[in-house]
């Protein structure tokens, strides 16, 4: 392919397409070198959405909504030209002196589809077939709705879903765009650095045992000032003076994702298992706490990039910190105070919008006396930050 050179530049980046529609999946992940998030608690470096709709006569076409909608769609095209739009929208996410910053480039591509005079047989034998119904227009031309067209002027794959050609151009203009003289200078994404939010948490392959990586080395629930400042100038040469998006309020709205995740694998007890085995392969700690493999590799995947497990050729282990309080044997555990979080605390805050509005009480029980004197005096310096 002529343009891998272009598509290449995303590969080891984080991609997310955000778009449910599986034939923009299948269009771009036929490109080389390009795979998607699959469920992914760090931010992406690119995101990537689209849309596309039908129009014919003035009269936007999206998606049918019944098999009458469909058969209204479908005869409206019957022997007439129409265009097919696909917006996309292309956002470079990355830091810069230590802040969230975006870029977003945004483009449309039009294809003119002409369908042929169809007979009323044919219209709801397509219909029936149920093809119509999840596609914009109500016709799918990659599959049985390619017996509808007479012709396509333009870029076929914009009719499946998404302009590939068009993307890759733009992708060619992002990276390698020219600067004409005295206008300032672009900010190209050969590199494009990673996000300093969720992911600095640790890097996926391999957490550390330093406690402090648990908050990305800022005090827990402290949410730092950003000043605004003027941002590099855009990609067209306009200075967008918008302020820079609050890393401290983006990771506090994200925080509730860590601690679940804590919690959840507290209360399945894998620090238990991999003190006393590991390291252990995801499938040994899911037939060891009675648990798909799957949910169980993705949720020690986001322990390690948590900072609360090692992951190595060899499998997953605890952290000098897990084993130390997170194992419900540990010398300093917190497994006791983990449960209370993940039972009562939880369900209390869980309801908090609810709570407020009807005044009612949302504070959970105190934890019982007995259950707090095996805890080490540092735990009440830990819970006050939060208070």
């Amino acid at each position: 392919m002529l343009l891998c050179p272009v598509i290449g530049k995303l590969q080891h980046k984080r991609v997310v397409l955000a778009s449910s529609s599986p034939r923009r999946r299948e269009i771009l992940s036929n490109a080389p070198s390009l795979r998607f998030l699959q469920k992914d608690l760090r931010a992406p470096d690119v995101v990537i959405g689209a849309d596309t709709i039908v129009a014919v006569g003035g009269l936007i076409l999206e998606k049918p909504v019944d098999k009458q909608d469909a058969y209204r769609m479908l005869s409206r095209l019957s022997g007439k030209e129409h265009s097919v739009f696909t917006g996309v929208a292309i956002v470079h996410c990355y830091t810069k002196d230590g802040q969230l910053d975006t870029e977003v480039s945004e483009f449309y591509e039009e294809t003119t589809v002409k369908f042929s005079e169809l007979s009323e047989e044919m219209l709801w034998e397509y219909i029936d077939s149920g093809e119509p119904m999840d596609k914009a227009g109500g016709y799918g031309i990659q599959a049985l709705g390619g017996m509808l067209v007479e012709y396509v002027r333009g870029d076929f794959l914009n009719v499946v879903g998404f302009p590939l050609n068009r993307f890759c151009k733009e992708l060619a203009r992002l990276y390698h765009g020219p600067r004409a003289p005295g206008a300032p200078r672009q900010v190209q994404h050969d590199s494009i650095p990673a996000v300093d939010t969720f992911e600095d948490l640790s890097d996926a392959e391999g957490g550390g045992s330093d406690p402090a990586r648990a908050t990305g080395g800022r005090e827990p629930c402290g949410v730092q000032p950003q000043a605004p400042r003027p941002r590099e100038a855009d990609l067209n040469g306009v200075t967008d003076s918008q302020p820079p998006l609050p890393v401290g309020l983006l990771e506090l709205m994200d925080g509730f994702k860590a601690s679940k995740a804590l919690l959840a694998a507290c209360k399945l007890q894998v620090f238990d298992v991999l003190k006393e085995r590991g390291p252990l392969a995801a499938a040994d700690v899911a037939r060891e706490i009675d648990a798909s493999v799957g949910g169980t590799a993705r949720l020690l995947d986001v322990c390690a990039a948590l900072g609360l497990l090692d992951k190595s050729d060899r499998g997953y282990s605890n952290t000098e910190m897990a084993s130390l309080h997170l194992a419900s044997d540990g010398e300093q555990s917190l497994h006791g105070l983990a449960a209370y979080h993940d039972g009562p605390v939880w369900g209390a805050f869980t309801h908090l919008g609810r709570a407020v509005r009807e005044g009612a009480a949302w504070t959970p029980e105190p934890l019982p006396q007995v259950a707090r004197a095996p805890w080490p005096t540092s735990l009440s310096r830990s819970t006050r930050v939060c208070r």
